[in-house]
Order: C-alpha cells, then structure tokens, then sequence
C-alpha cells in the first residue's frame, strides 16, 4: 500500500479489488482517491415524521460514515425528516442514518413500512398484541397495530436509526 500512496506501483484490478473489500469501499474510492476510514451511504429522500406517506427512493445526496462506527457485515443507508411528529429530538430536514434491519429493541426510534409502500418514522413499543407506533411530539396520536394487522397490512420495519445529523 506504500508504494501505491506514493506512486511507486500501481495496483492491478485483482488488487484494487481486494483492498476495496478490506476497506469497505467502492474500487472508484481506492482509484479517485477516496478515504478509506470512511464508507459512503447514500440518502434516500424523506421519510415523514407524521402520518405515513408513500415512500419515494429519489438519491438525494450522500453522507460519509467513519468506519469505526459501521459494522461491515450491515447495511447503512440516510433518510431526510419531513415533518414534526418527532420533535424535539429529531427536527424537519434532519438526517437520520439507519441501519438496515427487519427487527429492533423496544423503544428504538425506527423507520417502518405500513401497508407495503408507507412509511413512517416513529418510536416503537412492541408487545403481545402488536405494535404501537409512538410520535415524540405530543400533539400526535400513537399508531396501534395489533398482530394480525402486522401480518395483514403489512407492518415492517426497515430500519433503525443509529445516528442523526443536524446541519444549521
């Protein structure tokens, strides 16, 4: 790798390949000079804090994650708050970064897919008889699911949130 920082060699495609898996990065990071202490997810859209809405996949930028703060074997991806049915800890057009998941603890803030297509970002309380959908701004109402609502609807989370990001 030495002799590659300072242009002794050049890595062949087998190579670069290699240190692409061992960073965590893309073979485009090695070769443009992107930093491998870091990996770089990208941001889809927005996600509602409030009632849920379909939910679009648009790219609408990307964040770098420090590679200390990433498991490899997990998937990572940001969404951007639209809405206030989160405040006061999570405001409209923060960034939240997820990690990509099926299940989380109870009281975990995640994203979670209502009717297939819908989501929404919420607080969830998970019990017996299904799952409560919970909004930190006391003006609105929690959203009940009940077991055979999570089967039939259905209810799924996607994603919980490991980081938020505020820009002023």
């Amino acid at each position: 790798i030495n002799n590659y920082e300072k242009g002794f060699r050049e890595p062949n495609i087998a190579t670069l390949n290699k240190l692409a898996e061992v960073f965590n990065c893309s073979v485009d990071d090695i070769v443009s000079g992107g930093d491998p202490r870091y990996i770089t997810i990208k941001v889809y859209g927005f996600i509602p804090a409030g009632i849920p809405l379909e939910c679009i996949e648009d790219i609408i930028g990307t964040e770098d994650l420090p590679m200390d703060m990433v498991d490899s074997d997990k998937q990572y991806f940001g969404l951007k708050i639209k809405g206030d049915s989160m405040e006061p800890e999570y405001l409209n057009n923060d960034i939240i970064i997820l990690e990509k998941c099926s299940d989380a603890e109870n009281g975990s803030d995640c994203v979670v897919m209502v009717n297939g297509y819908e989501g929404t970002f919420k607080r969830i309380k998970k019990s017996s008889s299904g799952i409560t959908l919970l909004p930190l701004n006391k003006k609105y109402k929690p959203m009940e699911y009940s077991v055979q609502d999570i089967q039939n609807l259905p209810i799924r989370i996607i994603g919980k949130v490991v980081e938020l990001r505020r820009r002023k």
